[in-house]
């Protein structure tokens, strides 16, 4: 009989020849029985993979992970869709590597963030296991404390395992975990219902500033509409909007005193026609990074969007 729940494993390893040994050693009990195998990697370790396997490589999916942006909100959904074609598949192996070197302390955070949160939105499929690789030669210690708080079990490269960790007990305990505050103080003006207009026009100048170009001022504006609008309908009725620059990006910051009851707000799709749970979900498809953490103090959502050509030159 399968198992109940989730295999949520993370790999500690140093250097491409660890990654390949690991990941094949995953994935091997998988292809020897004909499963269902989907590797989301860079494209470099896609190409070495695709060589180790030789024949077998028809049987997996190798898809670049950078085809979801550097938005690790994007990744859940992401995911759903692969499984979705092997719905009656017995069991699934899926390696995902969302933490990679250059990646900003925001991205950083966020992908804690889905790490967590994968525990659960396949918490209960028991059908599926996930391999995490971090590259400990590569990645700097917040980002190898992911690997230790979200993963059922992680092995080192010297053959150690430790888990469960903390955020597999509770994943929703990640949205409670507060953001930094921006460098310098900076003014946070209300906006309600009948302020959405003028909020729009200041939030396009916003952009323009930042040196974002026409569309992607577009693209900030819809986010931050889309946001403020929820945050006015769903909390106290006012909106509490700041704005800066960081990292080459046009950052927003919406905060009210409501809560966001679903931990996955904005990592499903909303079936269509459904008139609830759109913004999030346009936020996180076209910003460059959405971060949200709610509890009972209330809601901070924030949201980057970059100059084209500003990102470091990922996809």
């Amino acid at each position: 009989m399968p198992p109940t729940a989730l295999r949520h494993e993370a790999l500690l390893y140093a250097g491409l020849s660890d990654w390949l040994a690991g990941v094949l050693g995953f994935v091997g009990p998988g292809l020897a029985v004909g499963d269902p195998v989907v590797v989301m990697a860079d494209r470099p370790r896609l190409g070495a993979l695709r060589d180790a396997l030789g024949d077998r490589s028809a049987g997996v999916e190798l898809v670049d992970v950078h085809r979801y942006g550097p938005n690790p909100a994007r990744l859940i959904p992401g995911w759903r869709d692969l499984i979705g074609g092997h719905d009656r598949a017995a069991r699934i192996w899926g390696v995902g590597e969302p933490m990679w070197p250059g990646r900003t302390p925001p991205e950083v955070a966020e992908v804690r963030q889905h790490e967590a949160l994968v525990n659960l939105a396949y918490g209960d499929d028991g059908r599926i296991r996930f391999l995490c690789p971090y590259d400990v030669t590569a990645l700097g210690p917040q980002a190898i404390r992911t690997a230790h708080d979200t993963h059922d079990l992680v092995a080192t490269p010297e053959g150690r395992v430790s888990g469960p960790g903390p955020l597999v007990r509770d994943p929703a305990a990640v949205l409670a975990e507060p953001l930094p505050e921006p460098a310098g103080p900076l003014p946070s003006r209300p906006f309600d219902r009948t302020g959405l207009g003028r909020l729009r026009r200041a939030i396009a100048e916003t952009g323009r500033d930042a040196g974002l170009d026409r569309a992607r001022a577009r693209d900030l504006v819809l986010a931050v509409d889309e946001v403020a609008t929820n945050c006015i309908r769903h909390g106290e009725g006012v909106a509490h909007v700041r704005s800066w620059r960081e990292g080459g990006a046009a950052v927003v910051e919406i905060r009210d005193r409501g809560r966001v009851a679903d931990p996955l707000a904005g990592r499903v799709r909303p079936a269509p026609g459904h008139v609830g749970g759109w913004g999030l979900w346009i936020a996180n498809q076209v910003c460059d990074l959405v971060q949200l953490r709610t509890s009972t103090a209330g809601t901070v959502v924030r949201l980057h969007v970059r100059p084209r050509g500003g990102d470091g030159g990922r996809p």
